[in-house]
């Protein structure tokens, strides 16, 4: 089986905070990996975060007479999420206020969320979205039926956790987000990459350092809810990933944490640096915006950052379909994130067993001044490193030295017993905080 099969499987399904269709999309992704699925019902409230009602469309339709404009089955996105229902006939300027569309995208339905991401609006007036040159098209003079029919009940918001457990429980995340119906790269695709970056990360790390968790959740308000309920884990999280449009044919994207110069941020410049494609660099907040927001936020703090794809100018359209995507795309996605946490499987704070310098020829760890210097310097950056307390990938990045070179040079003195090896802690990947001048070329 192949995750790429869940996109155009899912795409139209109603996929928002709370639906009965939640439930499918997870079982599908659960024929891939298995999920803990997390229910926070409706009504119940975390802190100002409370979860909405269930929200299903029974059907929905724009008619001029006989005559259908637009409706829900022609595409999902022509009822906005969370509208309330309505029946009756309405006048073209009264259509107007309620109808959103793009001019930029003058033949595309597009995604309208700010119904159901508004407190204040969600549920109490109703919406549609409409091709702009559709709307525009219409006869000003007459009137227009309109009869938006959903259902509204109590439910559970569903968040999706996947998690592959390693010898302590300092946690790695991988966020991503179900909803955003009719829609592939923009949410769904970013599920794919997860599904496939665990699976990945349980073949090359079975029994890795770190627990990795894969979240599949609603976007914002499922992070919140999830968030509210996990501070216990979130406070040793060593730092978080999201990503979406990953299978879009644009160039790589990479939006820093929100100190942007922690740990995180120095692994995948290097990751990504070291790839040598384009890659547009971007602050907290100057990308796509999405759960990395929330992880990241100043009173949990997790480190989080986003890698993604930019521009994407179907965004929020029905046009970010499959036609759009390119799987080859959403590996390199994959890839760069797997690459990123091989290089923090393999790190480790080096802490010496000796004061004394160490007599370098009686353990082959030394290479001649003369023969080798380039060896010599190479080694002595390492070894005069050694009690800083920086991680030793840390201090191949800032020296503009071979991560893999470091390690295995570093990991000799360990396998004789010359010094030990100590996890990089989350209160590492949070307070040691710089950025060398190697990852600004």
């Amino acid at each position: 089986m192949n995750p790429l099969d869940l996109l155009p499987k899912l795409k139209d399904l109603n996929r928002t905070l709370v639906s009965q269709d939640a439930s499918a999309v997870l079982s599908s992704i659960e024929e891939y990996l298995p999920l803990v699925v997390h229910r926070y019902p409706t009504g119940a409230e975390f802190q100002t975060w409370p979860v909405p009602p269930e929200w299903n469309v029974v059907s929905g339709e724009l008619r001029d007479g006989d005559r259908v404009i637009a409706s829900y089955a022609e595409c999902p996105l022509f009822v906005a999420i969370y509208s309330a229902p309505f029946t009756g006939e309405v006048t073209y300027e009264e259509l107007c206020k309620h109808t959103f569309t793009k001019p930029e995208h003058p033949d595309a339905f597009n995604y309208e969320h700010r119904i159901a991401a508004n407190y204040k609006r969600r549920l109490k007036e109703w919406r549609i979205a409409l091709p702009h040159n559709r709307l525009m098209s219409l006869d000003p003079s007459r009137k227009y039926t309109v009869d938006i029919k959903v259902d509204v009940k109590p439910g559970n918001m569903l968040v999706g956790e996947h998690i592959h457990r390693g010898r302590n429980s300092e946690s790695f995340y991988f966020l991503s987000h179900y909803c955003h119906p009719a829609q592939i790269n923009d949410g769904l695709a970013g599920v794919v990459a997860g599904i496939e970056f665990m699976m990945r990360l349980k073949e090359r790390h079975p029994n890795p350092k770190y627990t990795y968790r894969l979240l599949i959740l609603p976007e914002t308000f499922g992070t919140a809810v999830y968030c509210a309920n996990h501070f216990q884990d979130l406070d040793v999280a060593i730092g978080a990933i999201f990503s979406e449009m990953p299978g879009a044919t644009a160039d790589l994207q990479y939006c820093h944490t929100r100190r942007g110069d922690v740990y995180l941020d120095r692994i995948f410049r290097y990751v990504l640096q070291n790839r040598g494609k384009p890659v547009r660099y971007k602050k907290f907040r100057g990308g796509w915006g999405n759960d990395e927001l929330m992880f990241d936020a100043a009173g949990i703090g997790v480190p989080a950052a986003s890698l993604d794809r930019f521009p994407f100018p179907e965004y929020h359209t029905h046009y970010d379909d499959m036609s759009k995507f390119e799987a080859s795309q959403l590996e390199e996605v994959v890839d760069i994130v797997s690459d990123a946490v091989d290089l923090i499987e393999r790190d480790f704070i080096p802490k010496p067993i000796n004061r004394l310098p160490v007599y370098l020829t009686r353990y082959d760890l030394y290479s001649d001044w003369t023969w080798d210097r380039e060896g010599y310097d190479f080694n002595q950056k390492i070894i005069d490193n050694l009690f800083l307390g920086r991680s030793i990938v840390d201090v191949a990045i800032e020296h503009g030295l071979n991560v893999c070179d470091a390690l295995s040079y570093a990991n000799k003195f360990a396998e004789h017993g010359l010094l030990d090896r100590i996890d990089v802690s989350s209160e590492y990947a949070r307070e040691i905080r710089y950025f060398p001048q190697s990852l600004n070329n």
